[in-house]
């Protein structure tokens, strides 16, 4: 249970460092980048109602389950960081390192909570009583 919750403060700590980044390309007038901003809003959107339904039936999740929405999320992964890449070949509004950066603490994120469902799943009932 410990490392669960471990990996979900990480997971949280992740995702709060990209903060800065996040509101610059929601306000970005330059449609490519604002365009990934909705694309990345699609893909952790999707992520979560994921994540939400393996913890809304967590009794019958299985390994196979958690496999299926760790290859999701490196999908989204690879998939957004060829958009950045295509949309650099477009425009330089931002920096790549940053927009890269924060594409790649979204997906520590993700991966973390990905490993604090695992070990939820993993601890018996007041384990750590």
């Amino acid at each position: 249970m410990t490392a669960s919750i471990r990996n979900a403060t990480l997971s949280s700590k992740n995702l709060k460092d990209t903060r800065h980044t996040l509101e610059e390309l929601s306000n970005s007038a330059t449609d490519a980048l604002y365009g990934f901003f909705k694309k990345l809003q699609v893909n952790q959107k999707h992520f979560y109602d994921e994540v939400k339904h393996l913890l809304a039936h967590v009794s019958v999740v299985s390994a196979a389950d958690i496999e299926q929405i760790g290859r999701t999320q490196a999908r989204f992964y690879q998939d957004e960081v060829n958009a950045l890449y295509h949309i650099f070949t477009q425009t330089q509004e931002m920096n790549i390192a940053s927009l890269l950066n924060t594409v790649r603490d979204i997906n520590n994120s993700n991966e973390s909570l990905i490993r604090s469902i695992t070990y939820l799943l993993a601890s018996p009932p007041h384990a750590d009583n």
